[in-house]
């Protein structure tokens, strides 16, 4: 395709007259609006997170936060609606909330084995201001700090007394109902069943070696002078006193009687109080199990209430510790380390930046002026322009010359 220059160089020639005035015009807002936009001049503070005075292993305070997360709740806290409007009717500032939030700035810079470091700016057109307003913003920050951190552990203090005291009752009635269950069930503790199972075996094994009745009066020497005796009393219904053979049977008895063991009656008293005490063992052993099972459910939640109670009264300590070491001011506190002074040399805004990106955003927008109008001018100009447009190949193009001819 042959690129027709003539036609070129007089599209640009006619347009560069628009280009120029939408440029220029462009160009001339944005000097202007930059060079009246006002000076803004920023004071800045800085402020040292500091480490604890104490070593922590021998104060581990409670209810403590990271350096960061702390920081970021001052910010928060001094960032309200509230205290915004209240800073900007004290140093007679615009009733701007958002303007305000935009105007200061906190920024936090920190590191592995580095202090940590918070910068407080605050930009305004009047140099006077801006630093008062950094300094009362530095101020509002310390304060805050220490107000937080008091609060925090003073609430942690009260937190763990009150459940100290509790668990301390707790404990108490955990503590009474083990004894009072003891002291309802002393004759069947589980301690007790090794000695009821000797005593009982003790017992049975008394009764085994007691005599019967049965075995004192069956012996052999009874009965035989049992049956002598009969025999004799047979005899003496047949025959007298004097006859011999009742002469033999008395002699025998007599002999039967000299021979005669002593026996050893059974002692019945004895055996019923032995028998009596086993029945009670066996009762006091049979409790056993159930009271064994309740007494350890108990000593359970004895033991539970006995730890819980053990470990919140250690944080309780540390607690009152960390209390006392930021009543002291010996832990993490934030001292300030340079105030804002009076700022000399404006921070803003940047004007050559702004005017260089000023021209170039003119330029872009000009030239699109340039192609916009290009796009939609449908006018016919060459030969080309008719094919493209009508579909129709010309035969010959013949110029326009009436705006040439001269008048006659």
């Amino acid at each position: 395709m042959r690129i027709d220059i003539p036609y070129l160089r007089w599209k640009v020639l006619q347009r560069v007259p628009v280009f120029v005035i939408a440029f220029g015009l462009l160009a001339a807002c944005i000097l202007w609006g930059v060079t009246t936009l006002p000076t803004a001049y920023s004071a800045q503070s800085r402020i040292l997170v500091e480490s604890y005075g104490i070593p922590k292993d021998l104060s581990a305070p409670e209810g403590t936060t990271g350096r960061s997360e702390q920081l970021e709740v001052i910010e928060h806290r001094l960032m309200t609606r509230t205290t915004l409007m209240e800073l900007a009717d004290e140093y007679g500032l615009k009733p701007d909330f958002i303007g305000l939030r935009e105007a200061i700035t906190f920024k936090t810079s920190t590191g592995r084995d580095s202090a940590t470091i918070l910068t407080i700016s605050y930009r305004h057109e009047d140099p006077t201001i801006a630093m008062a307003v950094t300094n009362a913003l530095t101020d509002l920050v310390l304060s805050e700090n220490t107000r937080i951190r008091t609060e925090r552990a003073e609430e942690t203090l009260g937190f763990f007394r009150a459940e100290v005291a509790a668990l301390k009752a707790e404990l108490g009635e955990r503590t009474q109902a083990l004894a009072k269950f003891k002291t309802d069930h002393a004759d069947a503790l589980p301690e007790n069943l090794p000695h009821y199972m000797e005593r009982r075996s003790k017992i049975q094994d008394r009764l085994l070696a007691l005599p019967t009745e049965e075995t004192a009066t069956a012996s052999a020497a009874q009965h035989k002078l049992a049956q002598l005796q009969q025999d004799l009393s047979d005899a003496l219904a047949l025959y007298t006193l004097k006859h011999p053979k009742v002469h033999l049977l008395q002699a025998q008895i007599d002999t039967a009687i000299a021979n005669q063991p002593v026996v050893i009656s059974p002692d019945l008293s004895e055996r019923k109080t032995l028998e009596d005490e086993l029945v009670q063992l066996s009762m006091l052993i049979k409790r056993i199990p159930a009271n064994a099972i309740t007494l350890s459910a108990l000593e359970r939640d004895h033991d539970l209430a006995a730890k819980q109670y053990q470990t919140t009264a250690t944080r309780l300590s540390q607690a009152a510790t960390s209390e006392r070491i930021e009543m002291l001011s010996k832990g993490d506190r934030l001292t300030l380390v340079e105030a804002a002074v009076l700022p000399n040399i404006p921070t803003g805004p940047k004007r050559i930046i702004l005017i260089a990106g000023g021209l170039l955003g003119a330029l872009i927008i000009a030239a699109s002026l340039i192609f916009w109008l290009e796009k939609s001018d449908r006018t016919i100009r060459r030969p080309i322009d008719l094919s493209n447009g009508l579909g129709l190949t010309p035969f010959a193009v013949l110029p326009d010359l009436g705006r040439a001819r001269a008048p006659i």
